[in-house]
This record gives C-alpha cells, sequence and structure tokens, in this order.
C-alpha cells in the first residue's frame, strides 16, 4: 500500500455546539438538534478553510460523513461550482452516535440541501439503529429517540473506524495500481496517497487513538489535524481489531454500496 496523508477537519462550530443540551445532556426532547447543522460562526468557520488551508484541494480524495454540519463544513470548503473538486460522501465517518444531533437525515432530504453531491448509495437510514428501530423510516429515529433513547455501542463504532481504514487502504492501493498500469509520472515507491476528511471529534479522537498512536486527540471545531496513517494497523486493542480490518478490507467493495464507504464511481 502506498503511503497516505490525511488531513482531518473537523466541523465548524454547530448548533448542538452551543445549545444547553451540550452542556446538560440531550435527551432528544429539542427536535431542532436533530442532525444540527452549522452556527452562523460554522459557516464562517467553514467558508474560511480553502483560503487558510490551500492544500485541501489537492487531495487525492475529499470524502466527508452525511451528517449535515459536516457536509455544509465541506461545501463552505469547497463551494459549488464547475471548478470544484469531486466530493464524496461515506456514512462510515459519521459521528458515535449519543446525542439527538447524531441522527441524520434522509438520502432525499440531503439530495435537496445539497443537490451537487451523490447520495445515491445511502440507505434510507444510514446511522446507527437499535433492534427495535426502523431501518426504512427515518422519523422513526427520530420519534424512538425521544421516546426511550438509544445509542451506538462502543464496539460497533470502532469495528467502523477500522472499516473507515480498511476502505481506504482499499483506495489508496487502487489508486496506486492505476498510476502504475498508466505508466504514470507520478508513481514511485515514495508516491502518496492524500485524503481529506471532514468529520467529528468523537469520530478521529478514536481513529487517532487505534490507527495513528495518538490518544486524546480532541479536535475543536473547524480545526485541521494533519497525520501520516500507517501501512499496518497500530491500534493497541489485540486481535479483535485486526479481525474487523480484515473483515473490512475483505468486504470494501460490497459496504461500499450499503454505507457508500468506496463507491466504484468515486
Amino acid at each position: 500500500m502506498p503511503p497516505m496523508h490525511l488531513i482531518l477537519v473537523r466541523h465548524g462550530e454547530s448548533t448542538h455546539n452551543i445549545s444547553s443540551v451540550a452542556e446538560y445532556g440531550d435527551h432528544g426532547r429539542d427536535p431542532s438538534l436533530y442532525d444540527a447543522p452549522l452556527s452562523p460562526i460554522g459557516t464562517t468557520q467553514a467558508c474560511a478553510l480553502s483560503t487558510q488551508h490551500p492544500d485541501l484541494v489537492t487531495a487525492d480524495l475529499i470524502l466527508s460523513s452525511p451528517l449535515t454540519r459536516a457536509l455544509q463544513t465541506m461545501c463552505g470548503a469547497f463551494p459549488p461550482t464547475s471548478a470544484s473538486p469531486t466530493m464524496e460522501v461515506w456514512p462510515l465517518a459519521a459521528e458515535h452516535l449519543t446525542a439527538s444531533c447524531d441522527i441524520g437525515s434522509s438520502p432525499v432530504e440531503l439530495s435537496t440541501r445539497f443537490p451537487h453531491l451523490d447520495f445515491s448509495a445511502l440507505p434510507p437510514v444510514w446511522w446507527f439503529v437499535d433492534a427495535d428501530t426502523s431501518r426504512e423510516d427515518p422519523a422513526h429515529s427520530r420519534e424512538r429517540f425521544r421516546e426511550f433513547g438509544f445509542y451506538e455501542p462502543f464496539s460497533s463504532f470502532e469495528a467502523r473506524v477500522d472499516a473507515f481504514v480498511a476502505a481506504l487502504r482499499v483506495r489508496a492501493a487502487r489508486w496506486d495500481a492505476a498510476l502504475v498500469s498508466k505508466g504514470s509520472d507520478e508513481h514511485s515507491p515514495s508516491a502518496a496517497f492524500s485524503v481529506v476528511c471532514f468529520g467529528h471529534s468523537d469520530f478521529f479522537n478514536l481513529l487517532c487513538e487505534r490507527h495513528l498512536g495518538l490518544p486524546d486527540r480532541w479536535l475543536n471545531n473547524a480545526e485541521v489535524l494533519r497525520v501520516e496513517l500507517p501501512p499496518t494497523l497500530t491500534t493497541d486493542a489485540g486481535a479483535a481489531a485486526v479481525e474487523h480490518e480484515d473483515a473490512a478490507a475483505s468486504s470494501a467493495r460490497s459496504a461500499a454500496a450499503v454505507a457508500g464507504g468506496a463507491q466504484e464511481t468515486t
């Protein structure tokens, strides 16, 4: 696998970040916090990213979590124009579901808000739901969370982060193979695959801990972190983590169809 440069960009300030529930606890009582959008400050932060970090646009892969605050940050950094780079939506990069703001919007809703992005690979419910919550009716997630609450188990979250890394490695290998087959002058043993990911605090913290040897790395709103992804797993989580990654690597293409993680068209 070629070397991989990761540029992790946490979303700008969201309405959840400045709400009272962020401090006192979220029990889903405020419907405005479902799939919380950026605040006015967050929008300003997002629009400043490409000017402050011009290397973002040169990445080989630009992707985002499907949560609205991350998508708005990506689109603020790369406004939709004819010159915009190709941007992808990866449900694997969604935030750890612990609050109402982590319950997403349906692909139909997202397509209306972001018509220049492709949500065709997303199922109706692409975020975590428990066994009693519909996987076909997005509104049921909000009803269930408001009435009973449900949370993504940490083991599921860990497996998803590992699957995200495995999917990145599949894409990097595909990129490298394409350069070789074309006889590209860009290919060399040191050629690096570069990825910009717009995402979330908990997700990036666990990614850094399990795969980058950086524990307790909590990004601030609109903070940018540049890291190198090693070619092998660096987590201390043991054999279980290795099994998660092996399984994710072997099923990366099928996972793409289900979760939008690694589309053939991307």
